[in-house]
């Protein structure tokens, strides 16, 4: 009895999964309406990087990921004409292969596990404008040996 109902639970979770897969696809590859929020994922002319627009009309966007094979980048403050104010949760998290990051001041918020796993990653610098952080931005990043943080920086401090 038991097992008769864990597997109507893992039947039922399979069926949301596709009938989620399949909203997706039916909606297009680019948007997910959320009725509070129309969402664009893009990707910026020279494939770089990732991006996404929360509204129509927004004039600001957050990186969600690179596609580059730099491994010392400089996140640009605009991106297709728009600027970059905020890292997305997860966007570079298991890029291994990234050594040293640097933030524009555009940016002013870092999502949750943003750099997680990027266990090359040996210095970041945050910029002036940064006020937030989610949680665990940078674990298991064990490599990390340098943060620099702008001395103009009113929330965060890498001193000592």
């Amino acid at each position: 009895m038991v097992e008769n109902q864990m597997n109507k639970k893992v039947g039922i979770k399979v069926i949301v999964g596709m009938v989620l897969c399949l909203s997706f696809l039916l909606c297009g590859k680019n948007m997910w309406n959320t009725g509070m929020l129309d969402v664009y994922a893009e990707t910026d002319a020279t494939g770089q990087w990732e991006y996404v627009i929360w509204n129509v009309g927004d004039t600001e966007v957050d990186i969600s990921g690179y596609n580059g094979k730099e491994t010392v980048i400089e996140i640009p403050s605009k991106v297709d004409g728009y600027t970059v104010t905020g890292i997305e949760e997860f966007a570079f998290s298991g890029r291994r292969d990234l050594k040293s990051v640097t933030i524009p001041d555009t940016v002013t918020g870092i999502g949750t596990e943003a750099f997680s796993d990027c266990s090359g990653l040996t210095s970041i610098t945050i910029p002036k404008n940064v006020n937030s952080f989610g949680i665990l931005v940078f674990a298991g990043c064990n490599s990390l040996a340098s943060i620099v943080v702008d001395e103009e920086n009113k929330v965060f401090d890498s001193r000592d």
